[in-house]
């Protein structure tokens, strides 16, 4: 009776239907709706939440205003929270939370009094009376409890901004939530609601006595430059530039300029906005051409910019950590002075890290002889590299044309490509591509197929009943060939689904989930093929979007950022991200390791 396998339910200790404490006391037939309202206020002291409940419905469906006073007085008294809760829940669905008695209560020694209470004034959406607006921002300004403040961030997106402003200058100013977990962030979304109305509400909180506090210059300065960039419209660049201007140091400044570069990413050069043009001057003038202002410049069309960026990344003396993003920014802008660069570095001996970022970024270019030069450097690559190849030359007609004649002609293995790659080529469309692949790699097959329900069967073997495997050496082979994509236990990441919490009793369940991944997806685990202007084809996980780019993360786990205005389509892949043969490489002593460990009740000792 559960829904879907697919949904994360720990199924393997059964169902609880009911649980019984001590003797079972019989209770008889009765009717709360003929209680008193004095009587029903009564049962606030229940240790049974059901009765409180019960009562508070039908004291909010008679909205009693008799039993207001009395409610009153005992909340005064009340010091135990849940009790405390059920009256003010209570007071308030009987109509007695007027302003005065709200501004009693956000004194109150209860700190879930003084958060509902909060809560309960930014969901009326209205700038509350002065006198409330006063006490909530003296709150947000020195209440020691963590909730309060979370409270008081989270109503501050539904207050007007007259009222939310103080508020959240006031939470700014406190140094004890910088490293908050989530504090920072409700603080951001309350601004960036705001911002989307008007955006000069970014300079409230970025000018320069604003820029010494660490909530600003640690979360608030490159999330509110990035939103504005993002946007793009001249409004917000107009702001964006008034934030530069505004920079009191060199540091604050870079966190500026880091945030407008993430609000170009992915995105194609256009003419430098007019707005922008003084407040970087000024920035050069103050800082000079620092590495993010370089990348900036390119992003928004600077010719010297590009040459000093295409320069850097072909540099081998310069440091991996600063080609990488170099070579990622070039692909992004495509110039076609970066072609001979990127293939030249390529050509080269260089670290796998840096031919990567090469391939990546190659992806984002036309032209039909790039697959000449990757196929020519094909041979020499690493096995994890030669994937990739193929996969580059699997999204565009042109380029797929010259991959399978490399495997017309013996120079690529037909039996390397692999699932997801075949459907990336039968998706660009062309009946010739599809026909010419069909003869050299077989037709495709789709979910339950006869060879999947084989292969299940061939797993199943190799792990009879009685053989327990070893879990200790199973967790290893899961962070090499799992956790890149999956957690469990807390360790790896979360591409995929957690399956800590993950049907992982049921073995049919498993065997199918790794064998015949595309057989069950996950609506939220749903894969996107995107078309494009380019001409190339995409199919990844939506990980990210903005008002201008998709952020996709494909079966081989590379980030692609694509402009939204370049997509011709999109719609949902057939195919999972999750790769098929996971397990053909392993040998069965591993497979049965692995199994116990994913089947386990927890890391082993």
């Amino acid at each position: 009776s559960h829904l879907d396998p697919r949904d994360n339910w720990d199924k393997t200790n059964g169902r609880i239907y009911k649980i019984s404490y001590g003797k079972p006391e019989h209770v008889k037939p009765f009717d709360l709706s003929t209680w008193s309202s004095d009587d029903l206020v009564g049962l606030r002291t229940s240790g049974n939440d059901w009765w409180p409940d019960m009562a508070r419905r039908i004291l909010a469906e008679r909205a009693d205003q008799g039993v207001v006073p009395k409610l009153k007085t005992l909340l005064s008294k009340d010091r135990d929270e849940p009790t405390a809760m059920r009256d003010l829940w209570t007071l308030d669905v009987s109509g007695g939370l007027d302003d005065a008695t709200a501004l009693k209560l956000l004194d109150h020694p209860v700190p879930g009094v003084r958060r509902w209470v909060a809560r309960r004034l930014g969901d009326q959406g209205d700038n509350p009376n002065i006198a409330l607006r006063d006490r909530l921002i003296r709150l947000a300004r020195e209440d020691g409890d963590p909730l309060v403040r979370s409270q008081l961030a989270a109503s501050c997106q539904r207050w007007p901004f007259p009222t939310a402003k103080p508020i959240l200058l006031a939470l700014v100013a406190r140094s004890d939530d910088v490293n908050d977990p989530h504090i920072p962030l409700l603080i951001w979304w309350a601004i960036e609601r705001h911002m989307r109305d008007d955006p000069t509400v970014a300079l409230a909180f970025t000018d320069s006595s604003a820029q010494q506090l660490p909530m600003v210059t640690n979360h608030l300065l490159e999330r509110i430059s990035r939103a504005l960039l993002s946007r793009g419209k001249p409004a917000d660049l107009a702001v964006c530039g008034q934030v530069l201007d505004s920079a009191v140091a060199q540091t604050t400044a870079d966190r500026i300029i880091a945030g407008m570069n993430a609000g170009l990413e992915g995105r194609r050069p256009e003419a430098m906005p007019a707005e922008l043009v003084t407040p970087l001057d000024q920035y050069e003038r103050r800082f000079g051409k620092t590495p993010g202002f370089i990348r900036l410049g390119v992003r928004l069309g600077s010719a010297s910019a590009l040459h000093t960026v295409i320069e850097r990344a072909s540099d081998p003396k310069t440091p991996a950590a600063d080609r990488l993003p170099l070579i990622d920014l070039i692909g992004q802008v495509a110039p076609v002075e970066g072609l001979d660069s990127l293939t030249g570095m390529l050509r080269r001996k260089e670290s796998g890290s840096v031919h990567l970022a090469v391939l990546n970024a190659l992806g984002h270019y036309t032209k039909p002889e790039v697959a000449d030069v990757v196929l020519a450097e094909y041979p020499q690559l690493p096995e994890s590299l030669r994937d990739r190849v193929r996969g580059l030359l699997c999204s565009r007609k042109s380029w797929a044309g010259r991959l399978l004649d490399a495997m017309e002609n013996g120079r690529v293995s037909p039996k390397d490509l692999r699932r997801p790659q075949v459907l990336q080529v039968a998706q660009l469309g062309d009946p010739e591509l599809t026909a010419r692949l069909e003869k050299v790699w077989g037709r495709l097959p789709g979910p339950n197929s006869a060879a999947k329900v084989q292969r299940i069967a061939e797993v199943r073997g190799i792990l009879p009943e009685g053989d327990k495997g070893d879990p200790a050496r199973g967790r290893p082979i899961f962070q090499q060939h799992c956790a890149v994509c999956h957690s469990l236990f807390g360790e790896g990441e979360k591409i995929g689904p957690d399956l800590t919490g993950a049907e992982r009793g049921d073995l049919d369940f498993l065997l199918t989930s790794m064998v015949d991944p595309s057989a069950l997806i996950r609506k939220e685990y749903e894969a996107q093929t995107l078309a494009l202007d380019d001409g190339r084809v995409l199919s990844g996980l939506i990980v990210e979007e903005n008002e201008k780019t998709f952020t996709l993360v494909d079966s081989q786990r590379q980030k692609i950022i694509v402009p939204k205005d370049e997509v011709q389509s999109m719609k949902p892949s057939e195919v999972s991200l999750m790769p098929e043969g996971l397990l053909d490489p392993l040998p069965d002593d591993q497979v049965r390791d692995l199994f116990r460990y994913i089947r386990s009740s927890g890391p082993p000792k």
